[in-house]
């Protein structure tokens, strides 16, 4: 919650766009025809917004960048739950390979329920290994 919160005080890449591209108070010397001349309706004016490709780029990356970290943290809990089990009770741990076995057994035979390795690997685990 505290990196959401913190991602969501971060400026925005339009607003850092729009900064980037507000003009300046530097006086300009411009003659006086061109100080006169019409905008036009097509120029970009501040405040507007332009969708970029970046802004509405940015929710979906944010979900990837997320669903990898999340798959990430899994894999390290079941390292580090492999490890444990290799030491406390052997019998478990062979049962716990088998298990990771079949599971990515089966999501190479794109069975239903093993899309995802990872998901599939942390249900039949906590299955497994009471006290999960």
């Amino acid at each position: 919650q505290q990196q959401q919160q913190q991602l969501s005080a971060a400026p925005s890449t339009s607003q850092i766009h729009q900064q980037a591209t507000a003009p300046s108070i530097v006086p300009n010397p411009v003659s006086a025809s061109a100080a006169t001349m019409p905008i036009s309706s097509s120029s970009h004016r501040p405040g507007s917004q332009i969708p970029s490709s970046a802004s509405t780029h940015q929710p979906q990356q944010q979900q990837i960048d997320q669903a990898k970290r999340q798959k990430d943290e899994i894999l390290t809990f079941i390292r580090i739950l492999m490890d444990h089990l290799k030491k406390t009770d052997i019998q478990l741990y062979r049962k716990g390979e088998a298990t990771i076995r079949d599971c990515v057994d089966r999501n190479k035979k794109r069975e239903k329920y093993y899309e995802s390795v990872t998901n599939s690997m942390k249900r039949r685990l906590k299955e497994l290994v009471p006290d999960l």
